[in-house]
């Protein structure tokens, strides 16, 4: 998951990680949750520490990247990208699985996916919620196997 994308779509509405964990358990056999979020290289008030913790005590594993700090503030304060941490992780884990379920956005991903392809290995793509623009990078959606929609998994 990364966490930047969760980020950007819970603006309106809170992301539900128990539904979702229950969800991709059940229905995809999913066995191992992770969650890869920028973090502020000094952290001296960092608000997301209390979901990372949470996340990591409720079976996820978190991954964590210093951030860079930009001129502008951005949203959530912290710049950098998640994209070639995710595309290791989920290389390095290829022979122990089937499958993969990437809850992102980012179109770098698409070179990722298409090497997860040619090992033989299907990639479901979880992302977008209808209240939100562009629901998915049209890219990123064609090249994945299975695209699922994010509002089952969010709360009002």
């Amino acid at each position: 998951m990364d966490g930047s994308y969760i980020d950007s779509i819970s603006t309106n509405r809170q992301f539900d990680f128990i539904k979702f964990a229950s969800a991709m358990r059940q229905n995809y056999s999913v066995t191992n949750f992770v969650y890869f979020s920028l973090v502020p290289r000094y952290e001296e008030i960092f608000p997301k520490r209390r979901l990372l913790d949470w996340l990591s005590y409720n079976g996820y594993i978190v991954r964590e990247k210093h951030a860079k700090m930009p001129f502008s503030q951005s949203p959530t304060g912290l710049r950098g990208s998640l994209s070639l941490e995710i595309a290791i992780s989920a290389l390095e884990a290829c022979d122990n699985t089937d499958g993969f379920v990437l809850a992102t956005n980012d179109s770098d991903m698409c070179a990722a996916i298409r090497a997860l392809q040619k090992r033989t290995k299907w990639v479901a793509l979880v992302g977008g919620v209808a209240d939100t623009a562009p629901w998915l990078d049209d890219e990123l959606r064609r090249t994945a196997d299975i695209c699922l929609p994010l509002d089952p998994m969010m709360k009002a």
